[in-house]
């Protein structure tokens, strides 16, 4: 075994048992991305774009929307950092603090944190009839909340707001954060179905899941590939499409 799968609960970066697999995917990012090894360096860069230059590659971005027919646009935590959300892998981003040697909480706190500009944007080109759909692997619901519609929207990663039901299948959309376990694997929400009575569950894609624990994201899958199969256009937005779902 190597030693990222002996990690015990002394050395884990996070100091609850249960977030082990999530440290190991986290090693084994590093040692995939980091070109150096240097964590003070990796990470630590931005491209800006001089104003002419942005310029001219958004009036070629316009040119290619305007022709496209079928515009599909794939979302990560980068289009959500300026609403007070943290990223993963910029500069500021919690694996890249995490690197830094940095503590970096477990939880998400989401109280105030409402969409962006580029939320209202997307929104706005669907309803204009210019956006076909979104597929993102972002969980905070600012899609949804700042008005795009269930259908044209796909959340490969789950919603922190949306438990499902395991027997019938029946969904709630919650004004709070519905995850109540603890291991990656645990889905259990602990509470029950207003309809059947049977065990509802949350749908986030932790690290390591697959259908087999989230069954209702095959579907999800699904859509969002139909969709890109479709695509004249895709626009890529906040992600560095390092994770396998993106």
């Amino acid at each position: 075994a190597s030693s990222s799968d002996s990690a015990t609960a002394s050395d884990s970066v996070f100091a609850s048992a249960e977030f082990q697999e999530y440290e190991r995917e986290f090693r084994q990012y590093c040692a995939d991305n980091l070109r150096s090894h240097n964590p003070q360096t990796d990470f630590d860069s931005i491209r800006r774009d001089s104003a002419e230059d942005l310029a001219a590659k958004l009036a070629v971005l316009s040119q290619w929307w305007r022709s496209a027919a079928h515009v599909v646009v794939f979302t990560g935590a980068g289009i959500s950092t300026s609403s007070g959300l943290p990223d993963y892998r910029g500069p500021s981003g919690i694996w890249t603090r995490k690197v830094r040697g940095e503590t970096v909480s477990e939880s998400l706190d989401l109280r105030g944190i409402e969409p962006t500009p580029a939320h209202g944007a997307l929104t706005r080109l669907y309803q204009a009839g210019k956006l076909a759909l979104v597929a993102t692997t972002n969980d905070d619901s600012l899609h949804g909340k700042a008005g795009l519609p269930k259908h044209a929207l796909v959340e490969l990663h789950g919603n922190l707001f949306v438990e499902e039901c395991a027997q019938c299948g029946a969904r709630y959309e919650r004004p709070f954060k519905v995850r109540t376990a603890t291991g990656l694997f645990e889905h259990a929400t602990g509470r029950p179905c207003e309809k059947c009575g049977g065990p509802l569950r949350d749908n986030l894609v932790n690290f390591g899941n697959t259908f087999e624990h989230v069954p209702s994201m095959e579907a999800e899958h699904d859509r969002a590939w139909v969709a890109m199969l479709k695509a004249d256009l895709v626009v890529v937005l906040g992600s560095s499409l390092s994770v396998p779902t993106a």
